[in-house]
């Protein structure tokens, strides 16, 4: 149930947390992070994952199970024949990375130590496209659990939307999901790079 509740944020402006002052004489230049977003801008560009019986968002967010039934997304009203070209990144209910095929063609080999990629459909009325599912495969210390909000269900503590991030993230090159909860991700400056220079479509928001 709690998954539920995590996967209906989509949006938001999220904060982070002040590095810490008291530096080293040695600066070390941050890590921008970010999160990614649709590059249609329309409230109902998202797609609904056709199968409910949750072993395709279990074995994608929780490594758990296999990959055994492609999925199948049906694009709300958003998007169309037309437009699904000016995207290579769809946000999804409920909340997985979906990406282009021309996306998988131009990156997928340079992000294959961090993100593992399945092939999935989606279906906009009577047509069908090829993406693919993106599997974040690092974990790291990205929220600020003393500053971020929490809330409890059925006596368990989950983070609270919009979490806090810590100021001074490391540990990976292009992205990570955090240690503590599986549907926080973030994208490092490098990922933004590779996008941009390969002239692939989607948006980014600061976190840090």
């Amino acid at each position: 149930m709690q998954n539920e509740l995590r996967e209906g944020f989509r949006t938001g402006k999220y904060t982070c947390a002040a590095p810490n002052s008291k530096s080293n004489s040695k600066k070390e230049k941050m890590m921008t992070l970010y999160q990614i977003y649709s590059a249609v801008d329309n409230e109902d560009a998202y797609a609904d994952l056709k199968q409910d019986d949750r072993k395709i968002v279990e074995f994608i967010n929780y490594n758990k199970g296999n990959y055994t039934d492609e999925a199948v997304f049906i694009a709300q009203s958003g998007y169309t024949s037309k437009n699904i070209s000016k995207t290579d990144y769809i946000q999804t209910i409920p909340k997985m990375l979906l990406f282009s095929e021309t996306f998988i063609n131009k990156l997928a080999d340079k992000l294959k130590n961090e993100l593992d990629f399945f092939p999935a459909k989606l279906r906009i009325k009577n047509d069908e496209f090829k993406f693919f599912l993106g599997k974040i495969k690092l974990t790291a210390e990205l929220v600020d659990m003393e500053k971020s909000n929490f809330y409890e269900l059925a006596g368990e503590k989950f983070i609270d939307y919009p979490p806090v991030f810590l100021g001074n993230i490391s540990g990976f090159e292009f992205c990570a999901k955090d240690i503590n909860d599986d549907l926080i991700w973030a994208f490092s400056d490098k990922f933004k790079e590779l996008v941009v220079t390969n002239n692939l479509k989607m948006e980014f928001l600061p976190i840090t």
